[in-house]
């Protein structure tokens, strides 16, 4: 099957996926086409993110696993002012933008089910997160909405699920995991080093006025 897509969609999702993982089927961004729309996920087991298109659909479902190595390389070489490409789904996966055709053979492995952690519902109740994996989200978004400061939040989920990424666009659904912190806040007291007060100022030297 042969669908045309915009190659930030893939671009912006491999962000999101494992990187040199045991786990290597997570190591692309997986495609599924079904009658209700096609879905693109990424996930490495923390963090994962799924654009929805509703345009794109078959008969039958459809799955097919397009390896990070490949869109890495599509990435360094496609035409940066015609984004489009079309990508022919099997055995073996080609990319092509303006004739110029990549290919690479679809990850061998089945999927996780990514639908089995979207939660229902959000609770709000306040989780920690790996700063690296915000960051993640961050630069993805930044791809997928084509802007350079995306707006990201957080819709937090407690400690026991994942919480909810929303980046302003209503084609992605981002799910993070809460990083379980052994820092302990409950007895937090602003610390007595912060309210220290010299007792005079001293002059700095003139030479490091000068360096100043």
């Amino acid at each position: 099957m042969k669908i045309q897509i915009d190659f930030d969609i893939l671009k912006g999702l491999n962000v999101l996926s494992a990187k040199k993982d045991v786990r290597y089927y997570m190591m692309g961004v997986f495609i599924e086409i079904t009658p209700n729309g096609a879905y693109f996920v990424a996930t490495d087991g923390h963090k994962m993110g799924i654009w929805h298109d509703d345009k794109i659909t078959a008969p039958e479902t459809i799955q097919h696993t397009i390896p990070s190595t490949l869109i890495d390389q599509v990435s360094k070489a496609i035409n940066k002012t015609i984004n489009l490409v079309e990508i022919d789904l099997g055995p073996m996966i080609e990319i092509n933008n303006l004739n110029n055709v990549f290919k690479a053979p679809a990850i061998d492995g089945k999927y996780p089910d990514f639908r089995r952690v979207i939660p229902e519902t959000i609770n709000n109740e306040i989780a920690q997160f790996d700063p690296a994996f915000l960051s993640q989200f961050y630069k993805c978004a930044s791809i997928l909405n084509s802007v350079k400061k995306p707006d990201v939040a957080i819709g937090h989920n407690g400690t026991s699920s994942g919480s909810i990424v929303d980046i302003q666009n209503g084609k992605f659904l981002g799910i993070i995991m809460p990083y379980r912190s052994k820092a302990d806040f409950s007895s937090y007291k602003k610390p007595l080093w912060v309210d220290y007060t010299p007792a005079a100022v001293i002059e700095a030297p003139a030479a490091l006025k000068a360096v100043a």
